[in-house]
C-alpha cells in the first residue's frame, strides 16, 4: 500500500496545527512520526486517517482518495 499526503493544513478554533505537510511512503517502508509534545502529530495521523478533515489539502492510499 503506498500513502501520499499532499498539503495537508488544519486549525482549531483559528489556531494552526498542521501547516502545508506532505509526505510520500512506499510500500513496505516503515516509518515513524517523532516530535516534542503538542507539535501535531496525533493532529496528522488524525488528518491521514479521516477522524479530522483538514482545512486543506489530500490523502491518498494506492492513488484513490
Amino acid at each position: 500500500m503506498k500513502l501520499e499526503v499532499k498539503d495537508i493544513t488544519y486549525s482549531i478554533d483559528g489556531k494552526l496545527i498542521v501547516d502545508g505537510v506532505s509526505l510520500g511512503i512506499r510500500e513496505g517502508d516503515f516509518v515513524g512520526l517523532v516530535g516534542p509534545n503538542g507539535c501535531g502529530k496525533s493532529t496528522l495521523l488524525k488528518n491521514i486517517y479521516k477522524v479530522y478533515k483538514p482545512d486543506a489539502g489530500a490523502v491518498f492510499i494506492d492513488g484513490k482518495s
